[in-house]
Formats: C-alpha cells, structure tokens, sequence
C-alpha cells in the first residue's frame, strides 16, 4: 500500500536560490553527504516559501492517507472475517471427527462411565445369562438307603476306572501316542485357581462373585450351560472332545475347575478390553483437548499477526505521510547534483562527492574570499593592469564579472544541463574576459605533517589552497597549478586529494622543494610562482631514497640544499608562508630557506591565510609580492 506520488509536486518545491545551492556545496564539502539531510530540515524551517509548500503537500498527503487507513480498516475486517470462518470451519470438522468425550475430563463421570462399560460387559457374556437369569437351583433331597448303596457302588467302579484310566494315558504318554498325562492335565488344571480377577467396583464384584459360585451348580446341572462350556473348552483348544468326555466321567471336579479357569480366563480378558478401550478414550479425549487448544491457538497467533501487520501498515502510513517530503526532496537533490557531477553512488559507501563538487566548493571559497578582501579594502579585484587586450568565453569566477554575460550561451548551458529550472545557476554563467597572452605556472605546496591539525592550521591550508587553485585557473585558463603535500614524504594531489587529505608524520620541506624544482624545469610558463605553506622548520630529509627524521641540521642542510637547486632552474618567485610560528628559530630557519632564492618570508593567522595568498596573486604590478601579514 503506497502513498500517491507527489514528485510532480516537488518540481517548485525544489528550486533553490543560488544562495541555497552554494550553502548546500559548501556543506557537503565540509561535512560530507550526511549532511544534507540536515541543511534540508533547516532549509525548511528558514525558507517560508519552502515551509509553505510542504505544509501544504502535508495535508494532501493527510487527505490521502486517511482514506488510506479507512480502505486499510475495510480490508482488515473483511481478513479477519474470513479468517473467523476458516477457523470455525476447521473446528467443525475436528468436532464431527470426534464424539462427545466431556466425561474423560470429570473423574466421577469416568469411573461412572467405566463401571457401567464392566456391567454391560458382565451382563453381555452368555453364560452370564444362562446362570444368572435360570431360576434358583433346586438341591437334590437325601436318597434311601439302597441308592446311596448303589451310588457308592458306581463311585467305586467309576474309582477302579479312573485308574485304569490313568495307567492307560501314562503309558500311551510315553509311547508318545498322548501329548500329556493326566497328572500334567491335572497340574495345568490347578493353575486356574492362581488367575485373580481384579474388578475396583465393588457392586460388580459382588456380581461377578456370586456369578462364579452359581456357575458350578449350573455347570453340574444344566445342560445347555455344559454344551455352551464344552464348546468354549474345545474351540480354545484348552482340552480335545475325547480328553473333555474322558474327564467328565472320571473326574467331573476338575472338569469343573476347569470350567471356572476357562470362566475366569473369559472375564479377565473382558475386563481388560473394557479398561483398555476407556483408557484409549482417555487418551483421545487429550489428543482432542490438545487439538482443540492448538487450533485456538492458531487462530489466536493468525489474528495477532494479522493485527501486528495492520498496525505496522498505519505506521507506515505516518511514517511516509511524514517522511515523504522530506524523502522526495533529498532524492531530487541528489538526483540533481548527480547529474551536476557533484555525487555519485558507490558500491560499498553509497552517495560520495566527486572531485567536480571540490572544484565547484574551491570557486565559493575564491568568491567568498574575495568579497571579504574587496570589503575590507586591501584589493579592488579586477585592478590589474597586465591585460593585454584578448578576449576570451569562460565560466564565471566572481560576481563582478556579471555585466560580462554571455546570455545565449549560458542560457544553452543551463537548458542542456538541467532543463527543468527556470533559473541561471552561476555555474552556467558564460562572460567575455580579456585574458593574459602569457601563462602562469603555480606550485602550491603546504605542509601536512601532524603539528598541522593544531588551531585548524591544516584545514586554513586547504581552503587557501583550493581558493589560490581557483584564481590562477579562472584568471587564465592556460595557466598550470600543481598541488603538493608534504609531511615526512611528497605527494601531488588532485582538489579532491587536497580536501581529503589528514596530518601525519613530520616536516620534509626539502622534498618539497625538490619536486617543485622538479615541476618548473619542466615548465614553459613564461611566470612561475612558489607558495610553500608551514608552521615549522625542516625534520625529515631523504638520504638515498631513505627518510629520515629527527636530526634537524641535517634537515636544513638537505632542505638548503634544494634550495640551490630551485635558484639555478631560472626565474621562480618564491614565497614561504609561516603559520603561527613557536618562537624565533622557526622565524630564522624560514628566512634562511627564502634568502637562498631571494624569496619572501611572512607571517600569517590560519584565519588570514586564504586571504593572504589571493591578495599576493591578485594585486596589481610591484604590489603583488606584498602579502597580508608581517614582512620579513
């Protein structure tokens, strides 16, 4: 969701006056990019033509986001409630899925449940049925003498064959025609009374127990009760048919305990599957609990994350409502002073400046540096009397040349360059000026080394030097400017260099010398000018390539010695400019070095220096090689 472009509204709004543009390069000079975000804001405070147009932009964009925020409370409710009935939707099908488990969460609704589940349990198995529903079993009455006679002769028959019987499973054991002997028949048998049934309800226990002691009467006299046994007996291969029959005759006690092992075996296991299936249910009851919470959860996080991503929606809404002047402003600027050549973007630094906004900054610092002489009456710039009669077009180097105006040209200048301004920057500007025939050749050369960040001594020197830069190339365009740093070693530098160059290291003004000597006898300007600009006295000096420092004689000599060499390549009119010096040997080293070209020695302020330097260049005939400071 985007706020409405307004960049066709910022067209006006950035159209700043040349008094803006020069403040806005000096501060990117001095302070960097970084710096631009806050010249705006102060831009916007200062300018009341600025401030009212955004304000008036502001409440477009108030206008605008408002609607914003309603269509943004439409959208939230319509995918809050899609959201509601995907959510429901969801827990509809995970409760048709389920059945009602409400019990498994009251413990006395689940042991209610379970006993319910061992009596349904009790009263579903068949012989339950059988025994318990037949009525009461009638007890055989005493009989005469003479059948209990004939009874006792039967048991003793039936005892005679019961051995027998043994004697024959035996030995039909051991031929291996038999799997087990009645005695292992009868062990296993025996085991049945060892199987407990555990049942923790005590009204189905008192069931179940008079079940089981109703159950042998049955079993003894009831026949269908023995079929329904027998069959149990067979089908679980507890016993074969022929074994069951066999055990019934001769033994009919242990055919009824092992009836009761086969009941007791029946209604363990029934018990367990009952238990086992309520605890299953138990378990599903938490898995649907569980489920049920984590969709409520989900649904919860979805809302909060459908919520959070509302709130920072209208944050942005604020934030661009507020920002997006701002923002649009500085990307104009930008834009502009990148098609200007004054920014450019770097992969890694971003937005930097070029050598082309140094080269602009060094023309407001001429400007401003003449102004400030021409005001205080030491120089009426524009008095010299060299000219000799040429004309010449090129840009404009101060105010005063104005009245010199080539309109077509510098009206084509500024539509080629930015056609959407309807007003002359004075880098457009073209003038008519009467030029020099002959060329000047100006090295510059300042000292860098570490005592120069002192009282902003290295910073006076840059600035000096960028405006002496501007004046020796506006006066003619053929004249040659050579740059150099130095501090324990030379360095020839570019404008950009110069401005971003830091102190370090010591002072090695023979080096210096050196590759100005070196510079001029390669030279064929008719005029050569030297201005060498330090706080101190020579430290370092090279010895077969070697730096050294420390040993200031050596220092001297090494620095005199270069000297001798720069007197011998002809013509050089030399100036040695001391800033600040500690005391008078810095003042005597500084005249030594001078004398030996015949040059000038002075003292200056950091604060004057710019000033210095462009009123020796600028001054008319004997008087240029008077600077401003103190003769020596």
């Amino acid at each position: 969701m985007e706020l409405p472009d307004c960049e066709a509204d910022l067209l006006d709004l950035v159209q700043l006056t040349e008094v803006q543009k020069a403040e806005m390069i000096r501060r990117l000079a001095q302070e960097g990019v970084e710096s631009l975000d806050e010249y705006i804001e102060q831009l916007i405070e200062d300018d009341q033509a600025m401030a009212d147009r955004f304000k008036r932009m502001r409440d477009k964009l108030a206008r605008d986001a408002e609607k914003l925020r309603s269509k943004l409370d439409h959208q939230y409710d319509d995918e809050l409630r899609k959201l509601e009935e995907e959510m429901k939707a969801e827990q509809s099908a995970l409760e048709s899925q389920q059945p009602d488990m409400s019990f498994y969460d009251d413990q006395d609704l689940y042991e209610r449940y379970l006993e319910d589940s061992l009596s349904d349990a009790l009263e579903d198995y068949e012989l339950f049925d059988l025994v318990m529903h037949k009525d009461q079993l009638i007890m055989p009455k005493k009989l005469p003498w003479y059948k209990r006679f004939w009874e006792w002769i039967k048991r003793m028959a039936l005892m005679v064959r019961t051995k027998f019987a043994k004697v024959w499973y035996w030995l039909m054991h051991k031929l291996g025609r038999r799997e087990k002997s009645l005695e292992e028949l009868e062990r296993d048998y025996a085991k049945g009374r060892k199987i407990s049934i555990h049942i923790p309800f005590k009204g189905i226990r008192s069931i179940y127990d008079k079940f089981e002691n109703r159950f042998g009467n049955a079993l003894v006299q009831d026949e269908k009760v023995q079929s329904v046994v027998d069959k149990k007996l067979v089908d679980n291969k507890v016993i074969r048919a022929d074994e069951l029959t066999l055990k019934k005759e001769i033994d009919p006690e242990g055919y009824v305990r092992m009836a009761k092992q086969m009941l007791r075996e029946d209604m363990s296991s029934n018990i367990n599957k009952v238990q086992d299936k309520a605890e299953k249910g138990k378990k599903e009851s938490k898995r649907y609990k569980k489920q049920k919470a984590e969709m409520k959860k989900k649904r919860e996080d979805l809302k909060n994350k459908l919520e959070s991503r509302r709130k920072e929606r209208l944050e942005e809404i604020e934030s661009k409502m507020t920002q997006a002047p701002k923002d649009l402003v500085r990307k104009k600027i930008k834009s502009q002073l990148e098609d200007a050549g004054y920014l450019k973007q770097d992969e890694k630094k971003g937005w930097v400046i070029t050598a082309n906004l140094i080269e602009r900054f060094s023309a407001i610092v001429f400007n401003d540096e003449v102004r400030r002489i021409t005001q205080s009456g030491k120089l009426r710039y524009g008095s010299s009397s060299e000219t000799m009669g040429n004309l010449d077009k090129a840009k404009l180097r101060s105010l005063e040349e104005e009245n010199r105006m080539d309109i077509v040209d510098s009206v084509i200048h500024a539509r080629i360059y930015h056609p959407r301004y309807k007003e002359l920057d004075d880098s457009d500007i073209y003038v008519k000026r009467e030029i020099n025939t002959s060329a000047v050749h100006v090295v510059i050369a300042f000292d860098k080394s570490g005592s120069m960040d002192e009282n902003n001594r290295l910073d006076a020197a840059k600035r000096a030097t960028l405006a002496l830069y501007k004046a020796v190339k506006q006066h003619n365009r053929r004249n040659i400017v050579d740059l150099v740093a130095f501090d324990s070693k030379v360095h020839n530098l570019s404008l950009m260099d110069v401005w971003n160059c830091q102190p370090k290291g010591f002072t090695n003004i023979g080096d210096a010398v050196k590759v100005a000597t070196d510079l001029f006898g390669a030279s064929k300007a008719d005029q050569r000018l030297f201005y060498l600009v330090t706080d101190g006295m020579p430290e370092a000096y090279t010895e077969k390539g070697q730096v050294y420092a420390g040993d200031t004689d050596k220092a001297m000599e090494y620095t005199l010695k270069q000297m001798e060499r720069l007197n011998r390549v002809g013509k050089v009119r030399f100036i040695l400019i001391m800033l600040e010096p500690e005391d008078d040997t810095y003042l005597d080293s500084a005249r030594k070095i001078s004398k030996k070209v015949k040059g000038k020695m002075v003292t200056a302020d950091p604060n004057q220096l710019a000033s210095m330097m462009l009123t020796d260049y600028l001054g008319p005939g004997e008087d240029r090689a008077a600077p401003i400071g103190k003769k020596n």
